[in-house]
């Protein structure tokens, strides 16, 4: 499994488990714990499936023309509506926080006033915004 999801059997990112080969399908359910990443949340997960021979003593061969690997990519759901394309309508919205709020007079900053509140809302009024970050520069004589 991927470097960010760990399988809930062990908590690890491989798992080896022994099966027998029958004639009829078999299936496997795996919990994966998926590790918080924001920075990656619409790339798929990755994993990969490896078979080999348990008893390499006895008869049994696997065709050395296929593959005994197979890589698989599990791709999140985005909700982002029919198309797939996510459409935002961020709105940001910024007040400067001060003692004397009701003052009409420019707040400035001295050795009597050493800071400066603010409060910052996002709001997405559409479809998921993810990553959506707010940065905040100030002067470097602050």
């Amino acid at each position: 499994v991927h470097s960010r999801g760990l399988f809930a059997e062990n908590k690890d990112r491989s798992l080896q488990k022994g099966i027998s080969v029958r004639v009829t399908e078999q299936c496997s359910t795996h919990k994966v714990y998926i590790q918080e990443d924001p920075t990656s949340v619409v790339t798929s997960m990755g994993v990969r499936v490896t078979l080999s021979l348990q008893k390499t003593d006895e008869s049994y061969v696997l065709d050395k023309r296929s593959s005994h690997s197979t890589a698989y990519s599990i791709p999140y759901t985005q909700d982002c509506g029919e198309d797939d394309i996510c459409h935002t309508d961020l709105a940001l919205r910024v007040n400067q926080k001060t003692v004397l709020e009701s003052s009409q007079l420019p707040y400035i900053i001295s050795s009597v006033n050493r800071s400066v509140t603010f409060a910052v809302n996002l709001r997405n009024n559409k479809e998921n915004a993810y990553n959506a970050k707010v940065k905040a520069t100030f002067s470097k004589n602050l």
